[in-house]
């Protein structure tokens, strides 16, 4: 199978020897900074405990924005730091949220390198209507969905929040771990076996490269504000080359 390309035809294609500097360059990056991406997850894990087998705090939820629709009838559950499989021996961190109760629930599920336990500021998320103690970066906000019979798994990529391995940056290895994840998430035994994806931004990159392998149990993607083709969005905007 070959790799993923961002770019529409062989013409558009830059240097391919530029490429794979600017490929290093980002990757050394990676490197450089996990020391700090570490250090930074291990100070802002010992605020955000590990609630395993144990319910969250009381959710808040007015309910301005219900339209009718399913209401909250569960608590949290949290398994931080989860140990997902890959099918090369990698295995990849994730945080899995789901109801306090038995069954078998639907799973949303976001994949990136950005920290896990980078937070929303605590408070009430205008666009849901309820607390976002758990809410990350870019991403759903547990405290609404979870309650309302979803889990939810938000997991690091290679490289990232405790994952193993080098990272792989929006590249084909990071589309094979994350069908990976969704078949993983499909198998447990609190899921029913239908996935969706959701995110913004580098969470709605991954979605496009992902769900073009077709994992057999993603049901749906919710791709917000991704790049579709990183060449034309931002080196040559509208076919005009961007100087910033």
């Amino acid at each position: 199978m070959g790799r993923l390309s961002i770019f529409t035809t062989p013409e558009e294609r830059p240097n391919p020897i530029l490429v794979e500097l600017v490929c290093a360059g980002v990757k050394m990056a990676a490197l450089l900074a996990r020391p700090f991406l570490k250090a930074m997850n291990a100070a802002n894990a010992a605020r955000f405990p590990s609630s395993r087998g144990t319910p969250s705090y009381p959710f808040v939820d007015d309910g301005r924005y219900d339209y009718g629709l399913s209401q909250p009838g569960y608590g949290i559950l949290l398994e931080k730091d989860v140990r997902i499989p890959m099918r090369d021996g990698t295995e990849l961190r994730g945080d899995v949220f789901r109801p306090d109760a038995p069954g078998r629930f639907p799973v949303i599920m976001a994949e990136a390198p950005y920290p896990r336990y980078i937070k929303v500021q605590p408070g009430v998320d205008d666009t849901g209507g309820v607390g976002t103690r758990y809410q990350q970066f870019e991403q759903a906000n547990p405290e609404y969905w979870v309650p309302r019979g979803y889990a939810y798994v938000t997991i690091n990529t290679r490289g990232y929040g405790g994952s193993n391995q080098l990272s792989a940056f929006l590249d084909y290895q990071e589309a094979v771990d994350y069908y990976d994840a969704i078949e993983w998430a499909a198998s447990q035994p609190w899921s029913n076996g239908k996935v969706g994806l959701f995110g913004i931004s580098y969470y709605a990159m991954s979605q496009y490269f992902v769900a073009a392998l077709n994992p057999p149990h993603l049901s749906a993607i919710v791709p917000w504000e991704g790049l579709l083709e990183p060449y034309r969005d931002i080196a040559y905007r509208g076919g005009i080359l961007s100087r910033f």
